[in-house]
């Protein structure tokens, strides 16, 4: 979500003080609430086309522009960089839920082996169990590999996340240099999203609602 024209609003309130009077009105609190819920990251992100010191509101609700000043877009790129981001975040959300959801049925069926493995026990006794045991014992075998193979994706995407994080936080001068292919241009424009955000945040905190 946006607030535009902030060169005028900034004259008069800070962020956290619209965001109290947006949030005093029920239904953009349901929104941001609804959105929260679905998984989404949801911002505010204050912008102006013309910059801050452009021109100055008059007591009449005119601009004047001030003398000698050219514009100077104020946090325009911002809505577009931290979408990457922010995306790449909501799917890393996901698919931690899904991990915990598969984990917690492989729980299910280790902690159901005893009871399970003594019913087939008892079949096998009678002599017709085996086939179903085998069958068992193979389930049981992959489901435990498939807890292995999350387990290693899921650290192997934690360690890509840090080192995307280490990216961010270099100078954008330095990566446009490297810019030699179109791989190199995808890791400078990610390095580039990753630094608009974390100025978003170190500039306005409170811009991320959920």
């Amino acid at each position: 979500m946006l607030i535009t024209k902030w060169d005028i609003l900034n004259q008069k309130f800070t962020l956290s003080q619209i965001l109290e009077k947006l949030f005093n009105i029920p239904t953009f609190e349901q929104l941001v609430k609804s959105r929260g819920e679905a998984g989404s990251i949801v911002r505010i992100i204050p912008v102006s086309a013309v910059g801050l010191e452009f021109a100055t509101l008059q007591p009449d609700g005119s601009m004047k522009k001030n003398p000698g000043e050219i514009p100077d877009p104020f946090l325009v790129e911002m809505p577009i960089s931290c979408t990457l981001p922010d995306r790449l975040q909501q799917l890393h959300n996901e698919k931690q839920a899904q991990e915990r959801q598969l984990g917690q049925e492989i729980q299910k069926i280790e902690d159901g082996n005893v009871m399970v493995g003594a019913v087939l026990g008892s079949l096998d006794f009678l002599g017709v169990g085996l086939d179903v045991l085998m069958a068992f014992e193979e389930g049981i075998k992959a489901a435990r590999l498939t807890k292995v193979v999350i387990f290693g994706l899921k650290w192997g995407l934690k360690g890509i996340s840090e080192q995307v994080g280490k990216g961010s936080r270099r100078k954008k001068e330095a990566t446009l240099e490297l810019v030699k292919d179109e791989q190199s241009a995808l890791i400078h424009a990610i390095d580039s999203f990753y630094d608009f955000e974390q100025e978003l945040t170190d500039s306005f905190p409170e811009s991320k609602l959920v």
